[in-house]
């Protein structure tokens, strides 16, 4: 095993949860490519629970209930609390 074309798995894993958050940041703030950042997020996810990964993400990097992949949902479903409160990510800001 050569470690230098090797990453660690839990260095992999922090930087799948890290792009996972980014990919949030950058859904709240772009309206027009939102379904290409859904589906990056959710082949994101995906890696994460292939190498085994389980976790609760930071509301932070979380995307909206209703967007959020339903692998996630289904594992975690009362986690999700990214709606709450008043302001909605679908309003265009000014």
């Amino acid at each position: 095993m050569d470690s230098d074309n090797q990453i660690n798995p839990d260095e992999r894993i922090r930087e799948l949860e890290s792009q996972l958050c980014r990919l949030a940041m950058e859904w709240r703030s772009k309206i027009e490519n939102r379904q290409e950042i859904k589906e990056k997020y959710r082949s994101t996810l995906i890696m994460l629970f292939s190498l085994g990964w389980d976790d609760v993400l930071d509301i932070d990097c979380e995307l909206p209930t209703s967007d959020m992949p339903q692998e996630y949902l289904s594992r975690h479903p009362y986690t999700s609390t990214s709606e709450i409160g008043s302001y909605s990510w679908n309003k265009k800001r000014t």
